[in-house]
Formats: structure tokens, C-alpha cells, sequence
């Protein structure tokens, strides 16, 4: 439905508490978004329950959430 060949970017927003929410945002592969974060950054991220958004969007600002959710 969005593909990141047609321009699409997949992120997802992570957030604990009040701190700043923590993006990961995709890179193109074909159609597929792609997304990774890199062990010795995520190591650094704080133990919780974290709330996490995933959105879809195009340069020229059109954006739609996905679904977002706790874990």
C-alpha cells in the first residue's frame, strides 16, 4: 500500500516517559522498507515500556499512521 519505491518512508517513534521520542526511520529495498538500529545504540536506550507509533510519509509532507501500540 506504500511502497518504498514510489517514495514512501516508513518511521517508527518510540517514547518512554518524557523524553525526546527515538525515530528509526526506513531505507528503501525495492518495495520493502527497511529498518535497523545498531546494538551498540540500542544499548544505550533505558529498560521500560516503551509507546511506539509507525507512520508512513512522502517528501511533499502527505503522512499517515499506521498503527502504534506498548512494548
Amino acid at each position: 500500500m506504500y511502497p518504498a519505491s514510489a517514495g514512501w518512508v516508513l518511521t517508527y517513534y518510540l517514547s518512554l516517559g518524557a523524553a525526546a521520542p527515538i525515530a528509526l526511520t526506513s531505507t528503501a529495498n525495492g518495495d520493502e522498507h527497511a529498518i535497523s538500529a545498531a546494538a551498540f545504540v540500542t544499548a544505550e536506550w533505558p529498560a521500560g515500556d516503551y509507546h511506539w507509533t509507525v507512520r508512513v510519509s512522502k517528501p511533499a509532507g502527505e503522512v499517515h499512521t499506521l498503527d502504534s501500540g506498548v512494548l
